[in-house]
């Protein structure tokens, strides 16, 4: 449902910042990824240092990436085997 509005709200309003929040990856692993694929336009990532995530409650509940990497349409299009 929340991907299908953030393409809802890309459509009605093209100019407007629709951010691809970490909240979108507790659910799906590609949550993000998902949604800049429906329209979102802004990535917020998780640049807090390690040892600071270790003492941060909300580190421990959600998912975050620790090690960055440049993504690739590989690794968020579905595939013929997930389709």
């Amino acid at each position: 449902m929340t991907l299908f509005l953030i393409a809802i709200l890309r459509i009605m309003r093209p100019n407007m910042l629709i951010p691809a929040t970490t909240s979108l990856s507790t659910l799906d692993n590609l949550g993000r990824e998902k949604g800049i694929l429906a329209g979102a336009n802004v990535v917020m990532p998780n640049l807090s240092p390690l040892k600071k995530q270790e003492k941060n409650m909300n580190y421990m509940t959600e998912r975050y990436v620790q090690e960055m990497k440049p993504l690739t349409a590989s690794d968020v299009l579905p595939t013929e085997s997930t389709i």
